[in-house]
């Protein structure tokens, strides 16, 4: 990621039954809050973007809230690369 790169392009997975389906790409601001961008690809995914959860395709969980405040696209980034797996409710076990 270049130290002047304002924008990114993150790849989002549909998560079911354990295995990566259907994909998007979203280009996204470093500063955007992350959740607006996982509301966005969850919808693009047709997925219901209230009840989801975001992992790695390696199944590490993305935390998106720290200490009360929400993460930057750019911090989420910065730790857990540019891929990632939305989870949903269903799977979740809720």
């Amino acid at each position: 990621m270049s130290e002047y790169a304002s924008t990114v392009e993150l790849h989002f997975y549909e998560m079911r039954g354990g295995s990566l389906g259907k994909s998007v790409v979203i280009h996204a601001n470093l500063e955007d809050p992350v959740s607006v961008v996982v509301a966005k690809a969850a919808k693009m995914l047709e997925l219901d973007a209230e009840e989801v959860a975001l992992v790695t395709p390696q199944g590490i969980p993305v935390t998106v809230y720290e200490e009360g405040r929400e993460k930057t696209v750019k911090e989420i980034v910065e730790k857990y690369g540019f891929s990632f797996a939305i989870v949903t409710r269903d799977l979740l076990g809720n």
